[in-house]
């Protein structure tokens, strides 16, 4: 058994693909089910935000991803080929060491952004209620929130822009004399 991480993000594809391939909260859990039972896969967390979609999962490798590839393509009506250019397969340590990024702020669309943190460990509580996080996912998921933290409370990392739109509010002011009156 590995360590799986198929997804796709803000460098990867076009919003039009990521909105695709959102999960809202509530879809979560069923697919969870769908993916540990109907494809096997022992243990698995989905974490979608809007500028990611990732499956961390534990499997036999090829064909696990191979079954999450389907999964994605059969439940979002995305034709596997059109998808199959947008996605990123990670396993073992690489797999971990993307999801350390990810809880960090590193792999962000605005790095350090504060929200990432707080998605994480929801996926966690998610995954865990679901029944489909078990030792290794669970394991995964903790170290990555201690990792994240960690990064916020030793580095700068968090000390800039928060989110997207405090970036654009910013950027926009910079641009306009005045931002009052302006609506976005």
């Amino acid at each position: 058994m590995h360590l799986l991480a198929l997804g796709l993000n803000h460098t990867t594809a076009p919003v039009e693909v990521r909105e695709r391939l959102a999960f809202s909260e509530s879809e979560i859990s069923e697919s969870l089910q769908l993916l540990t039972e109907r494809h096997q896969l022992p243990e698995a967390a989905l974490l979608s935000t809007c500028n990611r979609t990732e499956i961390y999962s534990v499997g036999e490798g090829p064909q696990s991803l191979e079954a999450i590839r389907q999964f994605l393509s059969t439940s979002r009506g995305v034709d596997s080929g059109q998808l199959q250019s947008h996605l990123y397969e990670l396993t073992g340590a690489d797999a971990a060491m993307h999801l350390f990024r990810v809880a960090c702020g590193i792999d962000s669309l605005v790095i350090g952004e504060s929200q990432i943190l707080g998605q994480v460990r929801r996926t966690l509580e998610i995954a865990q209620a679901s029944g489909s996080a078990s030792l290794l996912i669970n394991e995964l998921f903790q170290r990555a929130l201690k990792v994240g933290k960690q990064a916020r409370t030793e580095t700068d990392i968090g000390r800039g822009h928060l989110s997207v739109s405090t970036a654009a509010v910013e950027l926009a002011g910079q641009i306009f004399d005045s931002l009052e009156g302006r609506t976005a």
